[in-house]
């Protein structure tokens, strides 16, 4: 190849023709060397061939791009399979509502990869009290996740989600300071 290329005069040095990245090439990065030039039968062809492989590549990278959101999406979707498949087995061997809880959160951890599950029943003080958890301490949870109130939780999810009467959605960003528990659990999204 390199022999080829130096006869039609595109390796480094040869003419001004070159197949190195640069601006107004293509990922082979032939230049023509000017408008008007007429390259000889070697480098028309090795031009063609140029262009065909940058379609070939960007076409694979495209391909390689949807094959790997499709698995990141039936990853997903396993997971929640395993946890609910999980969870079935839980709800029938339960023998009171604390069992139950517990054994829940730690089926979402385990079986669903979680680094967190915990859950909080709204008391009449616009208080939630957490009654099951796994993966966290009660009292590594953020005083955020324990209020419904809009002022002192924000848009934590738990108060976000009983205000709402929906599931609610809470990600770190750049300008939101994260949840206490989701730092100590390098967490980037809380749902609730």
């Amino acid at each position: 190849v390199q022999q080829a290329l130096a006869q039609a005069g595109l390796g480094t040095g040869g003419g001004g023709h070159r197949l190195t990245p640069g601006p107004g090439r293509g990922r082979a990065g032939i230049d023509a060397g000017g408008e008007g030039m007429r390259l000889d039968p070697v480098q028309e062809e090795l031009g063609q061939l140029a262009e065909s492989f940058d379609i070939m590549a960007e076409e694979i990278e495209a391909r390689e791009t949807r094959i790997v959101e499709a698995d990141r999406a039936l990853t997903r979707a396993n997971r929640a399979l395993a946890v609910l498949s999980a969870g079935n087995r839980v709800m029938l061997r339960a023998s009171d509502e604390q069992s139950l809880l517990d054994d829940m959160c730690r089926v979402i951890v385990e079986r669903g990869g979680y680094p967190i599950a915990w859950v909080g029943y709204l008391e009449a003080s616009e208080t939630i009290r957490p009654v099951a958890h796994f993966g966290v301490e009660v009292a590594d949870l953020d005083p955020r996740c324990l209020t419904v109130d809009a002022t002192r939780s924000g848009d934590a999810a738990p108060g976000a989600a009983l205000r709402a009467g929906s599931a609610a959605l809470f990600r770190v960003a750049p300008d939101k300071a994260p949840l206490a528990c989701m730092a100590a659990a390098d967490c980037q999204a809380a749902l609730a």
